[in-house]
């Protein structure tokens, strides 16, 4: 049977298409209602070509030159221009066309380890840069507009809204991207994302879409402005970016995890490594430190960590609040500049409970050091051999690693290694942290208990 909603009263109707009415207004009231204001904006962006000139095959026809599309916007008046990275891959000659048409060539003055990139113009005069705005301040449901150059067909206007914020497409520990619903497409990359106000707060960068589909479906991303900021500074003082760095490995707090380390909760990241001598190592943190608090910031897993430095002064301290054996901590970290390329976050471990470790362990003396060239600064017990089809096999150990602790406490030899297990498994719980060294670098495992 049909089912139909109940009518409405007719001044409850009135109201409706009153607010409905309203509501385009009330929109428009946070600063973008009329042309007026998107006009002055629109000499501050630009549009951007690169050609490339294709090799010929031999016995063949020269092909065509291959342009690409982007687009860009003033930041300073002297002729400055920030736009997406890949124009300056180096691999053809940029061109910058400005508003009124003017056309101009332009060179490199910087590319971002992240989809940004810095040029310069000559135009003979002042031109008109934008104004930045705060993109932290930014809020789901936020009003934004996009000016760019999509498929090259000169400078178009869009407008939406911020739909979510803190998108990580795991391409840089910088990732933290806004996502909106204005429409993105091809050769929009390197355009302004203004807010209301008509600041700029991001920079496109690209768009989400299924397999097939290339233009907009309303999944576009955006560099928070305040990251583009943070780049330009830097170069400005320094000639380079200069990313913080905490000098550690560091992976989420898995459920297996939590357990293990009696976490009374599962969130931060945990420790699974320490550069010697880098910036951890000397604040003493230590594998197994569980980061809570960087700064006033909590700590919401590996990638916040990785960005909190990343986007951190280098020289700087930086207080962290953490858990060391369940007990609380803190230490001061002198934040590091990142070696080139800026380091990941290490991948977190996989939680399978089978009932068997499957483990043979052997003391790691001079021959066993030879054999796998484990050097004389690393410390724990080797792992001889895992049987197939085990719960070490299923986690990753293999021949030749070194567990350096279990549970809270370093390990010397195959009986303390032992007596860590018993130890978890006496005590009810489910898992036993094991701090691992191997070919591929150090991690935390997790391994499940029988009977855990």
């Amino acid at each position: 049977m049909p089912r139909h909603l109940p009518s409405l009263p007719h001044h409850a109707l009135v109201l409706v298409v009153l607010l409905l009415l309203a509501a385009p207004r009330a929109w428009a009231g946070g600063g973008f209602d009329d042309a007026a204001r998107v006009a002055r904006l629109l000499p501050s962006v630009v549009a951007i070509d690169t050609t490339t000139l294709p090799s010929a095959e031999p016995g063949k026809p020269k092909p065509p030159p291959v342009i690409d599309h982007a687009s860009g916007f003033v930041i300073d008046s002297s002729g400055v221009i920030l736009t997406s990275g890949h124009v300056a891959d180096g691999k053809g000659a940029i061109r910058v066309v400005l508003q009124d048409g003017t056309v101009l060539a332009a060179r490199v003055l910087f590319r971002a380890p992240v989809d940004l990139a810095m040029l310069k113009v000559e135009a003979g005069r002042l031109l008109p840069a934008v104004q930045w705005g705060d993109s932290d301040r930014l809020r789901p449901g936020d009003g934004v507009v996009a000016i760019g150059n999509p498929l090259g067909i000169g400078i178009s206007v869009s407008a939406g809204i911020v739909s979510a914020l803190g998108r990580d497409i795991h391409a840089t520990p910088f990732d933290d991207f806004i996502q909106t619903d204005a429409a993105l497409n091809k050769g929009n990359s390197g355009g302004p994302l203004f807010n209301l106000k008509g600041e700029v707060i991001g920079v496109a960068t690209g768009l989400i879409t299924p397999k097939g589909v290339s233009g907009s479906i309303g999944l576009g991303l955006a560099i928070p402005g305040n990251d583009a900021q943070f780049m330009v500074d830097s170069f400005n003082r320094f000639g380079r970016v200069r990313s913080g760095w905490l000098g550690a490995q560091v992976a989420a707090v898995t459920p297996g995890i939590a357990d293990s380390l009696e976490l009374p909760q599962q969130h931060g990241a945990v420790v699974t490594g320490v550069l010697p001598g880098g910036p951890a190592a000397k604040a003493g943190l230590q594998v197994g430190d569980v980061i809570l608090r960087a700064g006033s910031q909590a700590v919401t897993g590996p990638h916040m960590l990785a960005r909190r430095f990343a986007t951190a002064t280098v020289g700087d301290s930086l207080h962290l609040t953490l858990l060391r054996a369940a007990t609380p901590a803190a230490v001061d970290v002198v934040v590091g500049e990142a070696p080139e390329p800026a380091g990941k976050a290490a991948a977190p471990p996989t939680i399978k409970p089978r009932p068997d470790l499957g483990l043979s362990l052997a003391p790691l003396d001079a021959a066993a050091r030879r054999q796998y060239g484990i050097p004389a600064t690393l410390h724990g017990v080797l792992v001889a051999a895992v049987a197939p089809d085990s719960v070490a096999a299923e986690h990753g150990l293999a021949a030749g690693d070194v567990i350096a602790r279990t549970q809270w406490s370093a390990v010397e030899r195959p009986e303390d290694v032992e007596a860590g297990i018993e130890s978890a498994r006496g005590t009810g719980r489910g898992h036993v942290m094991l701090a691992v060294q191997g070919p591929s670098g150090a991690r935390l495992l997790a391994l499940p208990l029988a009977g855990g």
